[in-house]
């Protein structure tokens, strides 16, 4: 009687569960910037003091925003508990905002990253009927570039600076979690919805001025080592050191978090079946 009973308890686990299984995922979608950072007028710098050196506004951003890109590999145990690990793109989207000055200059700021992320996670699936409900946390490490562009317009669109700074070097660091839902086409293929929340920043090592622009003319290429570049470090004992080295900073973290939406699709590529489970935990409950 003993027997029977454990024999069906198992029965019953293992027919709640999609059994072991291996598969890929793929998955894109879009991200919204989340815990955004707020500065007083990010990168304020002294080129484009010159030109508005009232530009104190606070400026919001998460570099985290924009269409993201994702394929991974997942192993699901009998138990429906299961580790993944996942790659990423980030191609991101611009925040900006513009602010008038005498009622025709325009100041505009605008701020976006490409981000390569890699995750790793442990997720719990719960079936519920046909469907299936995934829950996952996990971290990530990321690495890519984040772009800056500073501009400034007068009657009405005539361009009076372009300033634009690259960020790399470094890398992002998070959290991630989500929450998914599944339903299988056929034996081998499942679609999926995905909402997740990613909390991460990016802290970069270099910047560099790629372009600088006043009225017509290029100035690019005239600037000084010191106003083209800037290397971020842990600790710094001055600014500046000549002319024809770079700027040193303290450095920073910028936001990279988002909350995103991904549509996907999975393949299972292995799977150990469901009977074939339940036929092993039944030897197990009569030995």
């Amino acid at each position: 009687m003993r027997t029977t009973f454990i024999a069906a308890i198992l029965c019953f686990g293992t027919a709640m569960s999609f059994g072991q299984q291996l598969h890929l995922a793929a998955s894109s979608g879009y991200n919204w910037g989340a815990n955004r950072s707020d500065c007083e007028n990010f990168l304020y710098n002294k080129l484009v003091g010159v030109f508005y050196p009232q530009n104190k506004e606070r400026f919001y951003y998460s570099a985290g925003k924009g269409m993201n890109f994702n394929l991974g590999l997942g192993y699901t145990t009998k138990r429906n508990i299961g580790i993944a690990l996942e790659g990423s793109y980030l191609l991101g989207t611009k925040n900006a905002e513009e602010t008038n000055y005498f009622g025709t200059d325009v100041f505009k700021k605008e701020i976006w990253g490409r981000f390569y992320r890699i995750n790793s996670e442990i997720y719990i699936v719960q079936p519920i009927q046909k469907w299936s409900l995934r829950i996952a946390v996990g971290g990530l490490i990321g690495f890519g570039k984040m772009y800056l562009v500073q501009s400034a317009t007068y009657n009405e669109g005539i361009l009076s600076f372009q300033y634009r700074n690259e960020f790399s070097g470094g890398y992002s660091v998070g959290f991630k979690a989500g929450l998914s839902a599944q339903y299988p086409v056929s034996k081998q293929l499942n679609v999926f919805l995905d909402l997740n929340w990613i909390n991460a920043y990016f802290s970069p090592t270099r910047m560099r001025v790629t372009k600088f622009v006043s009225g017509e003319y290029d100035y690019t290429d005239n600037l000084d080592v010191w106003d083209r570049e800037v290397r971020y470090s842990n600790s710094v004992d001055k600014v500046f050191y000549s002319p024809d080295e770079p700027a040193h900073m303290l450095r920073e973290r910028f936001a990279a978090s988002s909350i995103g939406l991904q549509l996907g699709v999975q393949w299972v590529l292995w799977r150990k079946g469901d009977k074939e489970v339940g036929e092993q935990e039944i030897g197990r409950a009569h030995v």
